[in-house]
């Protein structure tokens, strides 16, 4: 269920609808069509952006030395604001981002896909895969790929630090990468 307001002669309305059934086929077909051209557009504006931008990348010649020193084993921790020019400068490095298991995350996880980044599925909390999608996100950094984390978490507070980043270098052995 969802609260949305409508608007008409009398005024703002609240109105409670419900999110389709994923078994209804035509809904289900639509959500994966939505989700794949709303991501394109995004892969096609962030391109836009980034490429009409003058861009002064301080310690790009570090990063490159930091990931052939540890043959591609490097964490990323950045925050949530930062996240955009984050998933545009490390494309195409087979990169892992966690993404959360919502409709949100849908997006977020074929954006990442559009721009070659390797995206488990899990959030912190009971029940929402976030131990599970951390284990997968290792295994992913173990075989010598680089991996990124808002370190803020899914909910905030915003620029407090979750525990993931420190689990995932202490069973890595990667650096971590602060941007």
């Amino acid at each position: 269920l969802y609260l949305t307001f409508n608007i008409d002669a009398s005024g703002w309305k609240p109105c409670i609808r419900t999110v389709f059934n994923n078994n209804d086929s035509k809904h289900y077909i639509m959500n994966k069509l939505t989700v794949f051209f709303g991501s394109f557009f995004v892969w096609i504006l962030m391109h836009f952006l980034f490429l009409s931008c003058r861009k002064h990348i301080f310690g790009h010649r570090s990063l490159v030395k930091c990931i052939r020193e540890n043959e591609g084993k490097v964490l990323s921790a950045s925050w949530h604001r930062s996240m955009l020019f984050t998933v545009y400068y490390f494309r195409r490095l087979n990169a892992a981002l966690m993404t959360s298991r919502s409709r949100d995350g849908d997006l977020l996880t074929s954006v990442l896909r559009f721009f070659g980044y390797f995206a488990p599925r899990g959030s912190s909390g009971i029940g929402k895969g976030g131990q599970e999608a951390l284990e997968v996100f290792i295994e992913h950094i173990n075989k010598g790929n680089v991996g990124g984390l808002a370190i803020d978490g899914p909910k905030g507070p915003p620029y407090v630090s979750k525990h993931g980043i420190a689990k995932a270098a202490a069973r890595t052995g990667a650096p971590i990468l602060l941007h």
